[in-house]
């Protein structure tokens, strides 16, 4: 489909012909209009081929798929023909589906919660909030995503982008006055929401997924909002919290608890974990207590016999994925060791009991063994070199996928 702002000057041209002939109301000029008819829409079908490509073209190079692609070539709107309520009858009445998804979404994100009593907010010591600058707006606005649809208001993150030096101090002025007012439009407390089917019945409300859409202008605010909040709770969050802050990941905790247990284990020392809950005492390294680590209870696998355990490591055992392991481990560790951020997973892989002493013999295979056989004992100095440490890289993957299969402390 070709809309008439995108057809070309020739089919304007050919279109203003045929316009003018049918006004002039003659008989002798039929086989004349005919011909421009078949001309119009032998260039209409040109046009709207060379739109798809294009837009096929686009789509592939940008995502590798053409699956936006056919989502922006399809122009009809799927409406729900059928629904059924709670009683299971069935209606095809645009009023009643509209009531039983109203229904179905206001039960479901309902609170159960007891209401509590919300007190006066006391607004005499609260700190001064600082101007927006039309530098938060730009980088809020640049960092929006393209191709999202827009809210009641039509205004795309094509349109703000393209015109984001006219538009940047102008909403640059709007967010201030909404900070001094503290009132927001009205439009920003309104969305459209729209019912995408997932799977199953198409007449069941709950296999539809819901889909808010809103104002971008709004979700600019809220990003520039985002960013004051997200670096002043980064500023006061201690390093043991790691899962949902930017930098660091739950990869960073697995790595710290599995170091304590290999070194605690090498040095003799006891140590207990009770329900990952250490709030009271937790372990010493370095003179700091490790007691405020939050563990995700689907991290450690458990098997109730060691036949389940053993096919569960086989399946791991495979060399490709473990060939793949092997790089994801080198890498991780060039990253951990060059960060800056004060962090428990180098701490602690830098670290062992001084107070304990290692058994006679040769020890279990530790987790940087790997690393040492390629980068040699200086590894962790040689991995803060980010262009010696990815020369490395190869040698090491492919010493580990030849191995023969060995325990191996991970």
């Amino acid at each position: 489909m070709i809309s008439k702002t995108e057809i070309s000057l020739k089919s304007k041209q050919l279109l203003q012909e045929r316009k003018e002939l049918i006004q002039q109301r003659k008989n002798n000029n039929n086989s004349q209009k005919k011909e421009i008819s078949k001309e119009i829409s032998k260039q209409l079908r040109k046009e709207r081929k060379e739109k798809r490509l294009t837009i096929l073209k686009k789509h592939i190079q940008k995502s590798g798929g053409i699956r936006k692609a056919r989502k922006e070539l399809n122009h009809k709107k799927d409406w729900i023909p059928n629904m059924k309520d709670k009683d299971k009858r069935k209606t095809c009445k645009r009023s009643e589906i509209l009531g039983i998804t109203t229904d179905y979404y206001k039960k479901l994100y309902q609170s159960r919660k007891v209401q509590h009593v919300i007190k006066e907010y006391n607004s005499v010591n609260k700190e001064k909030i600082e101007p927006i600058l039309k530098e938060e707006t730009i980088k809020s606005i640049e960092s929006q995503k393209l191709d999202k649809a827009p809210g009641s208001d039509l205004i795309t993150n094509e349109l703000l982008k393209t015109t984001l030096p006219v538009m940047a101090p102008r909403l640059t002025n709007l967010f201030n006055e909404i900070l001094e007012t503290e009132t927001i439009p009205e439009d920003w407390t309104k969305s459209t929401i729209i019912l995408l089917h997932k799977k199953g019945d198409k007449e069941d409300i709950g296999n539809y997924r819901p889909i808010s859409l809103m104002s971008n202008i709004y979700k600019i605010f809220s990003k520039i909002i985002l960013n004051r909040i997200t670096n002043t709770l980064d500023e006061h969050q201690p390093k043991e919290q790691a899962g949902f802050r930017s930098k660091f990941s739950t990869i960073d905790h697995i790595h710290t608890l599995r170091q304590i247990l290999q070194k605690y284990s090498e040095y003799n020392k006891t140590y207990y974990i009770g329900n990952l809950n250490w709030t009271k005492n937790g372990l010493n390294i370095n003179g700091e207590n490790l007691n405020h680590l939050r563990f995700a209870d689907d991290l450690i696998l458990f098997s109730e016999n060691a036949r389940t355990l053993e096919i569960m490591l086989q399946q791991l055992s495979d060399e490709s994925v473990k060939a793949a392991y092997r790089q994801i481990k080198w890498r991780w560790t060039g990253h951990m060791s060059r960060e800056n951020i004060e962090k428990w997973s180098r701490l602690v892989t830098e670290w062992y009991p001084r107070d304990g002493k290692r058994s006679r013999g040769r020890p279990n295979k530790r987790w940087e063994d790997d690393l040492r056989k390629i980068a040699g004992p200086v590894w962790s100095r040689l991995a803060r070199d980010r262009d010696k440490w990815k020369s490395l890289e190869e040698a090491f993957v492919d010493r580990q996928a030849v191995q023969q299969k060995q325990p191996v402390a991970d």
